[in-house]
């Protein structure tokens, strides 16, 4: 099992070595979407390192059972912040919340998207679901 918040923790720590405003929303990532987290922080440091303008994270976010992300900065890199936050929310369309894999928008008094196995189990067990889907730091004791 991978340690998500240890690899979110990681990847606002990149950020922040960058010089990225917001860095600490990258961690609000669900599990099955570590991945995008670890593009978007990717491209994000390449970009602050080439530029000399500060990018803000404003949020990063689920809503509806995908991925929003809001960056911008105050100049002329802000044309290549857009297609990136765009991106971000399309890898995330159709991809389990809990595993990345193949899933579909399901409503429970919330919008989440999950795999159909994933479905199933959190119609059995909703709190264990959202334990996978947002783990809890590993304590190392």
């Amino acid at each position: 099992m991978r340690d998500v918040p240890g690899i979110l923790a990681a990847l606002e720590r990149r950020l922040e070595a960058a010089g990225v405003d917001g860095a600490n929303d990258i961690t609000c990532l669900p599990t099955g979407w570590v991945w995008i987290g670890e593009v978007l922080t990717h491209h994000l440091c390449r970009l602050a390192g080439a530029i000399d303008e500060v990018i803000y994270i404003d949020d990063i976010k689920e809503k509806f059972g995908s991925l929003r992300v809001y960056v911008c900065c105050d100049g002329a890199a802000r044309a290549e912040l857009q297609p990136l936050a765009e991106w971000a929310e399309s890898a995330s369309e159709g991809r389990c919340m809990v595993t990345g894999r193949p899933g579909r928008i399901r409503s429970a008094g919330w919008a989440f998207c999950l795999s159909d196995r994933l479905a199933a189990l959190h119609g059995r067990d909703p709190q264990l679901v959202m334990e996978l889907m947002y783990p809890k730091a590993i304590d190392p004791t």
